[in-house]
């Protein structure tokens, strides 16, 4: 602690100085980085994690002419890719599955309760 209070309380002249530019004193456009090349490789990562559903829309006017290219990309959330969405199909299959029980008669949705009933009766004696 004190060898680094001595060097700490010598004075030092500052001495300024141009700051280094590698060289080059002046930057043209085409050498500078933009935001966007400087977050592409968190980019490239991030997609091959998410998994994001790319879609290209062309639109032609004439044979050789296009007037649109739109990119639309949907960046889907981990939870929901892998817990969300597949809670949803089994939800809907199980729906779809149950809607075949539906028969529009009567004396079906009577034995379906007294089924229910009777299930109910059998689980509340065993515990």
């Amino acid at each position: 602690a004190i060898t680094v209070w001595f060097f700490a309380k010598r004075k030092r002249k500052v001495l300024y100085r141009p700051r280094w530019d590698g060289g080059v004193r002046h930057f043209l456009s085409e050498m500078t980085y933009t935001a966007t090349g400087f977050a592409q490789p968190v980019r490239v990562i991030f997609d091959m994690i998410l998994h994001p559903n790319v879609t290209n829309e062309h639109k032609n006017v004439a044979e050789h002419f296009r007037v649109k290219i739109q990119r639309r990309k949907e960046e889907i959330h981990l939870v929901d890719r892998l817990i969300l969405y597949p809670a949803i199909k089994l939800t809907q299959k199980l729906a779809t599955t149950l809607a075949k029980m539906h028969s529009g008669r009567i004396n079906t949705y009577a034995s379906y309760g007294l089924l229910s009933l009777i299930i109910l009766l059998g689980i509340s004696f065993i515990f």
